[in-house]
C-alpha cells in the first residue's frame, strides 16, 4: 500500500471509530473512552490504525461484552464506507478484520471479503 493510501485508511478508520463510539454511547463518552485507553493502555486515539488489538483489548477492558456491538459496528461502517463487503467468518477477531478490510482498499479492483 502506498504511503498516500495508508495515511487515507488511517484517518477514514479514525473517523469510523469516533462515530461508533458515538452512535453507541454518545459524544461525552468518546473522550472519556480515548482518555481511559490512553492512560490504562499507553494508546493514543491516532495509534488505533497501528494497533488495533490493544484498541481492543482496552475496549473490552472498559466495557466487557458491550465492546463486541461497537466493534462490529465500527467493521461494518468501515467496510460500507469503503465499499467493501463485510461478511462475518468464525474465529477472526477486530484485528484481522481491520488487517483484510486494509488490504481490500489497497486493492480496489477487490471489493469481496
Amino acid at each position: 500500500m502506498t504511503p498516500t493510501k495508508h495515511r487515507k485508511f488511517d484517518r477514514i478508520l479514525l473517523d469510523v471509530v469516533d462515530q461508533g463510539l458515538k452512535d453507541v454511547l454518545g459524544e461525552p463518552a468518546v473522550r472519556f473512552i480515548y482518555d481511559y485507553l490512553e492512560t490504562n493502555s499507553s494508546l493514543k486515539r491516532e495509534d488505533i490504525p497501528k494497533k488495533p488489538e490493544t484498541f481492543v483489548e482496552g475496549l473490552e477492558e472498559m466495557l466487557s461484552s458491550g465492546a463486541k456491538v461497537i466493534e462490529k459496528l465500527i467493521l461494518k461502517n468501515l467496510c460500507s464506507h469503503l465499499e467493501v463487503e463485510y461478511r462475518e467468518r468464525t474465529g477472526y477477531g477486530f484485528s484481522e478484520y481491520i488487517r483484510e478490510i486494509e488490504a481490500k482498499f489497497s486493492r480496489p479492483h477487490s471489493k469481496g471479503m
